[in-house]
């Protein structure tokens, strides 16, 4: 039973590599044909092929939107993630950076100020379709 089911795993592993390698070949294939067929000189031809073959071998990233299982999570937790996954990216920010040793309440201050409040009544149109937006806004509730 073990042997069998060894046989059979490997057996898929080997059938998912073969439709990788096709489909990989095939989308080299449509882009050789492509840039043939767009007579792209050689040189231009050769660096495309060669970063598209580069990319089709580099690690897929994974997009949030990808991981249904994330609305699984609570908003504490994925605060949590979201913090670990952009801070990195955030304090390569030059004003974020200046604004982190600076003052808790001059940020707030500068926010507040640079914020325009507005105050909606129920059933009032913050959006109206066909108008273009002159500014963003920030909805609480």
């Amino acid at each position: 039973l073990f042997g069998s089911t060894l046989i059979s795993a490997v057996a898929s592993m080997s059938v998912d590599f073969q439709v990788a390698h096709r489909e990989k070949r095939g989308k080299q294939g449509m882009l050789r044909a492509f840039l043939q067929q767009h007579k792209i000189p050689t040189a231009v031809s050769g660096h495309i092929r060669y970063e598209v073959a580069r990319l089709l071998e580099a690690e897929k990233i994974i997009s949030k939107k990808d991981v249904d299982v994330l609305n699984l999570l609570s908003a504490s937790d994925r605060d949590i993630l979201w913090i670990e996954l952009y801070s990195p990216i955030l304090r390569t920010n030059a004003l974020l950076r200046i604004s982190d040793c600076m003052d808790d309440k001059v940020i707030t201050d500068i926010a507040t100020s640079a914020v325009k409040w507005a105050v909606l009544d129920a059933g009032e149109k913050l959006f109206i379709p066909g108008k273009d937006m002159i500014q963003a806004f920030c909805i609480l509730t």
